[in-house]
């Protein structure tokens, strides 16, 4: 069955060739770990552009409140589901995506919102 990197990559239009590496179960972990991987990929291969896509689906855990299990009530509380993309390159490619690729933060909640692209 294929995985969330190939229908990614049919959706964006990408040639199936395209390499792919899928980093599973990493949780924070992978905030430290694949960026490291990105540069080093986009160091070590002449052309190369990284786009990175960190995605956290937690709703597939979510279970309802229970009087023997209320630790299950923190996780639920403090993370959700979310995801972010970074392009890394050692190309000069910095004006073709700013005309084509856009920001769309959502969230649920009171809570301020500031974002800034550099």
């Amino acid at each position: 069955m294929p995985g969330a990197d190939y229908k990614l990559t049919k959706l964006l239009g990408l040639r199936p060739s395209v390499k792919r590496l899928m980093m599973y179960q990493q949780g924070c972990f992978a905030g430290g770990t694949v960026p490291r991987l990105a540069k080093d990929l986009a160091e070590n291969n002449a052309g190369a552009c990284v786009f990175v896509v960190c995605f956290e689906i937690i709703a597939v855990t979510f279970r309802g409140p229970s009087d023997t299990h209320l630790d299950s009530l923190a996780g639920q509380a403090l993370f959700g589901d979310g995801a972010a993309t970074v392009i890394i390159s050692k190309l000069k490619i910095v004006d073709y995506f700013y005309k084509h690729f856009n920001l769309y933060v959502t969230f649920s909640g009171d809570f301020p919102l500031r974002c800034q692209i550099i």
